[in-house]
């Protein structure tokens, strides 16, 4: 069995965090896979790898992706944001878009999100955890669309 290393870069500016710091079960207790959290210093979201928009929700505020080697993502700004039923959320992304690692996806309003109440933080997450191992986490400050914030090997 081949393996590729693949890794993911900061899909916005700001501080990563554990997933399981995330203010919502779903993704602290890895529901939905294995992944990271970020805390959005401002509202520019970046592709986290080059790959294809797989979905779109109808209030934008998550997405998922395949990247090129295959790995299910999903990128979902805030939590319970969908009650914002797309306000204060621009993509510049469709479904079935290719894109390239650090290419500008979103503009959010960080600011909007947090005084209706919400939690700004970002969860990227590998859906399909079974496919990836040797899984490496870069905690601390990152620039979007620029640093590593995790890394692993997929299994092909």
């Amino acid at each position: 069995m081949e393996n590729k290393k693949e890794i993911l870069l900061a899909p916005c500016t700001g501080k990563t965090v554990p997933l399981s710091a995330v203010p919502d079960e779903v993704f602290s207790g890895g529901l939905l896979g294995e992944g990271i959290g970020i805390e959005p210093a401002d509202g520019k979201f970046y592709a986290p790898v080059d790959g294809i928009i797989t979905s779109v929700t109808d209030s934008q505020h998550a997405l998922t992706l395949m990247s090129a080697n295959g790995t299910d993502l999903l990128l979902h700004i805030g939590v319970d944001t969908v009650r914002l039923a797309g306000e204060g959320f621009q993509l510049h992304v469709a479904l079935g878009d290719r894109i390239q690692a650090g290419q500008p996806i979103a503009d959010v309003d960080i600011d909007l999100i947090r005084s209706r109440g919400f939690s700004a933080i970002c969860s990227l997450v590998v859906t399909e955890p079974e496919k990836i191992e040797n899984t490496e986490y870069h905690p601390g400050d990152c620039t979007g669309g620029k640093d590593a914030i995790m890394s692993y090997h997929v299994l092909v």
